[in-house]
């Protein structure tokens, strides 16, 4: 039953992403779009997935894909603006990461 369900999913995209192409559009906002009216099918309602898996599965593809298609000369000329803006938030997250670790030993 489960892969007929994910498989249902995955055949569902094909024409959503040429959908998207065609007009011009962001394809994973035409997918999101599309996947809401799966979600309340009562037949797809039973299917359950972990979210961490969904996360790990569906999210390294779409910023490998952005990742490829992004301008090197612009990144290089705000290369102060990226790290600046992405260092604090590295620096606040370091001690909670810590924290969080180390108190799951006690």
């Amino acid at each position: 039953m489960i892969p007929l369900v994910s498989s249902a999913f995955c055949w569902s995209c094909i024409p959503l992403v040429a959908l998207a192409e065609r007009r011009r559009i962001p394809y994973p906002i035409v997918l999101v779009l599309g996947g809401l009216p799966l979600g309340y099918f009562a037949h797809f309602a039973r299917f359950h997935a972990d979210p961490h898996e969904v996360l790990l599965a569906f999210l390294p593809p779409l910023l490998y894909a952005e990742a490829l298609g992004a301008p090197l000369d612009q990144m290089r000329r705000r290369i102060v603006w990226i790290v600046g803006l992405s260092s604090p938030g590295d620096a606040d997250r370091r001690p909670v990461t810590a924290s969080c670790k180390f108190s799951r030993r006690g």
